[in-house]
């Protein structure tokens, strides 16, 4: 598949490795200039390098927690300012614990419901202003196969993502007619390309992990003639580290 995103600004949320940094680096080579949304500041800084040198597009690091409705404000406003626009949304950060539902706690439900449902309406809230201001937009939803199957030990994740699946379908009722904005909710299954599911002091991590992702890949280079800008990151200074997709 080839995409020509020339001109394009997109924010990948979790883009800094795993699916979300091959998201980042497929729009990167498709030519958009790329804003990495995620609390791994120093990964997001080491991904928004090797893009710009590998692309020679603008990539940049943004720490925010999508959790955080005022981050992901911050995050599209930050695009708005340093990479001149807010063209394309994904929807990627996730987050889970392997766990029989009946061995969870209401503070286990609560966080992968934030992270992976509220973390969309979120960024969607967020970016919607800046799409509707620029008079179009594309956004895509990461959600899971386990919306559609469920999934053993993820009674709680696969609701959060099957709520994906449903706002993906509700919104565009709504809001983003009036912006004829192409919105997708993909729905991938377990692959190997795996996050590292950080915690707060006081929540472990089974050894018994998966997650789900989507790639996508594109052949189109950024133009030869684009010089990488100084790696930089960026971040709001009222950033809280509440766990990591």
């Amino acid at each position: 598949m080839h995409m020509n995103l020339a001109g394009k600004v997109a924010i990948v949320t979790g883009g800094a490795r795993g699916i979300g940094g091959a998201i980042s680096r497929a729009l990167a080579k498709a030519g958009a200039d790329v804003l990495i949304a995620d609390l791994r500041r120093e990964e997001a800084q080491a991904t928004a390098c090797r893009l710009q040198q590998e692309t020679g597009r603008r990539v940049e690091a943004y720490a925010a927690d999508v959790t955080r409705v005022q981050d992901m404000q911050a995050a599209a406003q930050a695009a708005v300012d340093r990479l001149g626009g807010l063209d394309i949304l994904v929807n990627n950060a996730g987050w889970d614990r392997l766990m029989p539902f009946l061995k969870s706690t209401p503070e286990l439900w609560d966080r992968i419901i934030a992270i992976n449902y509220v973390g969309v309406l979120n960024s969607c809230y967020a970016a919607l202003p800046h799409l509707k201001a620029r008079g179009h937009g594309a956004i895509v939803n990461v959600s899971s196969d386990s919306a559609r199957v469920g999934a053993m030990g993820e009674a709680v994740y696969s609701g959060a993502k099957a709520a994906v699946v449903a706002f993906s379908t509700a919104a565009p009722q709504v809001t983003l007619r009036m912006l004829a904005a192409p919105r997708t909710a993909m729905a991938p299954a377990a692959t190997r390309a795996g996050i590292r599911r950080c915690t707060t002091a006081g929540v472990g991590i089974g050894s018994c992990e998966r997650s789900r992702h989507i790639t996508r890949k594109a052949s189109t280079t950024a133009p030869s003639h684009c010089v990488p800008a100084p790696c930089r990151t960026s971040s709001s200074a009222a950033v809280t580290a509440r766990g990591g997709r």
